[in-house]
């Protein structure tokens, strides 16, 4: 709920959030860090659960050529992809 009450939706949630984090506005090398930091041991402790955030985002960046990938137990780095 927002403070008037209202419910927002899940959409409406992401927007808001990408907003405060200016994930639009970051550069590649700024954004690649986050995500990669999003999957860290620092963050997530259980290998189980990096994995399970590492495929989630992987979904999302499927479509721009993007990929976290696993380089050393249990920390994962970002990678452009070959474009087909």
């Amino acid at each position: 709920m927002d403070t008037s009450g209202k419910e927002n939706s899940e959409e409406d949630q992401r927007a808001r959030l990408s907003e405060r984090l200016d994930a639009f506005q970051a550069g590649d090398t700024r954004f690649g860090l986050f995500l990669e930091g999003m999957a860290s041991p620092h963050t997530l402790a259980a290998e189980p659960r990096q994995r399970r955030v590492v495929a989630f985002i992987n979904a999302q960046l499927d479509t721009i050529g993007v990929e976290l990938r696993d380089v050393g137990y249990p920390v994962f780095g970002s990678f452009q992809l070959p474009m087909p």
